[in-house]
Formats: structure tokens, sequence, C-alpha cells
């Protein structure tokens, strides 16, 4: 995605958590949170590696942050655009996690988030409590209606909102297969690209009670 924007001219910052830090995990009695833990940390290692892989690869000129997404860093800057991309389903407080990037955001917010089905909910703001059964994963905190991230952000200011849906392939077991099939990471047999709203929404005047914030579920 990093590279997908700039490409189309932005300057990216790209946002993610320091290594040794594994994302929020569910404290399910009887699990071994340690070793989730432990899981987390080497995965968030592997996310580092392969954006610096790409950045180096294809000379890009973003910058990577890490820190944590309830405390932003107060020298982050400010943003015309942020993105959080399937985010606020593994994070504990995804409130907090959005007034934090709100906060430096003047235009827009894009949040884009796995829904169950489509249309999904947008007039209630409802947001289901461990959607997946915790014995298979302990990182899935919530499912968000939009109507629950619109609610959420019309309090932090953003008055006009946009919901689009798409479709995006994947396969269950795609880590396996590629191994088996001998496939590059980002094989295109297997994964398929995110819906990205190309159209131009020119809003540099418009004034911090009129931002727009756009949902791509």
């Amino acid at each position: 995605m990093t590279r997908y924007m700039e490409e189309r001219g932005a300057d990216v910052v790209a946002f993610e958590l320091p290594p040794g830090v594994a994302c929020d995990i569910l404290p399910q009695v009887g699990h071994d949170l340690e070793a989730h833990r432990r899981l987390g940390i080497a995965y968030i290692e592997r996310v580092h590696n392969s954006w610096w892989y790409a950045h180096r690869k294809f000379g890009s000129r973003s910058k990577a942050v890490y820190g944590d997404i309830y405390a932003l860093p107060g020298d982050l800057g400010r943003f015309d655009v942020t993105v959080l991309a399937s985010v606020l389903l593994h994070v504990s407080s995804p409130f907090q996690a959005l007034e934090q990037t709100a906060a430096r955001t003047d235009r827009a917010v894009v949040v884009s988030e796995p829904v169950r089905q489509i249309p999904a909910d947008e007039g209630r703001g409802i947001m289901e409590f461990a959607p997946v059964d915790t014995s298979k994963t302990v990182v899935v905190w919530w499912q968000l209606t939009p109507g629950a991230i619109i609610r959420m952000l019309r309090i932090l200011g953003f008055l006009e909102f946009s919901v689009y849906y798409h479709l995006q392939r994947h396969h269950a077991h795609h880590e396996k297969l590629r191994e088996r099939r001998g496939l590059a990471a980002g094989g295109e047999e297997l994964i398929g690209d995110i819906g990205i709203d190309d159209r131009d929404h020119d809003q540099a005047d418009i004034p911090r009670h009129k931002r727009i914030a756009w949902l791509d579920d």
C-alpha cells in the first residue's frame, strides 16, 4: 500500500509497532500468552523486513515510524489523509487509536475493515467483541460495522462520509501453498488487489468541521 500511494504522488509515512513489541493480545484464560507474544513479535519483525526490502528494491522515498498507536509521537507531524488498513479490529481500544490519528489529520481518514456481509450495517454503531473463536486467534478484538466507525469519526469532527465495499481474493492456506508451489511473496495467483477509490477529491480548502472520512470496507 505504501508503494501504491507513493506511485500516485503521495509523501507517505508508514506507522507500525516497534521492534520487540507485539500487538494487543486477548488475555484468554488457558492460553500461553507469552508464547503468543513471542509469535507476535516475530510477525512484526517480518513485516518490518518486508517493508524495508520493498523500500530498497523500488527506491522508495517513504518514511517509517515505529511507536504506540495510543500515544503517537508529538513530532510525527500532520497529514492530509490518514489510512488505517485493518487496524481497528486488532487493537483493544479502537476509539483511542482513531482519536490519535484523527487529531493529526486535516482532510480525510480512510478506514478499511473486514465485514461479515455486503452491504454492512451503516445505521447502527455496533461492535462485536472477540468475533473469532479465541481458540483460533487471540489478536482479533472487534468486528466493527461502518456505523460504529462513522459515529466515532463524527465525534472526532468528521461530518461527511462515503462507504465503499470490495471483495478481496484470499486463500486461507496461501502461505503453505506458496511454499509448496514456490510462488514469490505477493503472488497474484493467491492475493488480490486492495480496492482503492481513485477519484479526485479536492478538499484543500475545506475547514476542519467539514472534513470527510472515507470508509472502505
